[in-house]
């Protein structure tokens, strides 16, 4: 505001879950913004195509969606044109998928089902915590977190020293541990996890190989995420026995 500069908040997926009582206070300052888009295909659970897009001031909307600027569709009267709020014409009308969910379900089921993604995280986060050898990289905010694994023959090293992991050798070797481990949980067929990289200090040189798991979809629930769990509790205990080659 003080420098007249235009707000804009990319929701991406994690908008929605502003509508969880339980949720992160920072998600209520999204009000502050002049403009938010989010994916109603993702944390909203509609189809692939869909996507939101609400600014406060709604003439920036029509000035710059607006039809007036084709001869073909002008017209002088400055009453409402009822084609900017209606049919997309000859577009696909994708604000019928949204409407009708919400008409037919209400606000409060798509919150109640967010609610339960926050909740089943935290529930996975605390399960993961009792696993020996799994280490919690980035606690859940909303419904992601990431952890690796370090094998038993490691363990007592890295409680000495934490900063053994930043040994080449041993990152090479844990990289190789945690992806036999993704193959191991999801060759199960009850899961998906995947990997991804990040930086575990500020001072690492490289990022490192984490496993990612997000809880979204509305037909997860406690019974899908405890198969997770005890698939990820039987892959750990089957290859943290296995000694790393430069052991």
């Amino acid at each position: 505001k003080k420098y007249q500069l235009w707000l804009h908040a990319d929701g991406a997926y994690g908008a929605w879950f502003a509508m969880v009582d339980t949720a992160p206070k920072r998600l209520k300052s999204l009000n502050l913004c002049d403009s938010i888009s989010a994916d109603l295909h993702k944390s909203f659970f509609l189809p692939y195509g869909t996507g939101f897009l609400a600014v406060k001031q709604k003439e920036n909307l029509s000035k710059t969606f607006g039809h007036d600027h084709a001869d073909y569709l002008s017209h002088e009267s400055s009453d409402i044109n009822f084609a900017e709020l209606t049919l997309e014409q000859t577009r696909e009308m994708r604000g019928l998928r949204v409407w009708l969910p919400l008409k037919l379900l209400g606000s409060h089921s798509f919150a109640s089902c967010l609610k339960e993604k926050l909740d089943l995280t935290q529930y996975l986060h605390g399960e993961l915590e009792r696993i020996p050898g799994i280490i919690i990289i980035s606690k859940p905010v909303l419904s992601i977190l990431t952890f690796r694994h370090i094998p038993k023959t490691l363990k007592h090293l890295f409680e000495k020293e934490p900063r053994i992991l930043q040994n080449a050798d041993v990152e090479s070797e844990l990289l190789a541990h945690n992806t036999r481990l993704i193959s191991s949980i999801n060759s199960r067929g009850r899961v998906l996890l995947q990997s991804t990289k990040l930086y575990l200090s500020h001072d690492d040189p490289q990022p490192a190989m984490v496993i990612r798991i997000i809880i979204l979809s509305y037909l997860t629930h406690r019974t899908q995420v405890d198969h997770c769990i005890n698939d990820i509790k039987e892959s750990c205990m089957e290859s943290g026995s296995q000694t790393l080659p430069f052991m």
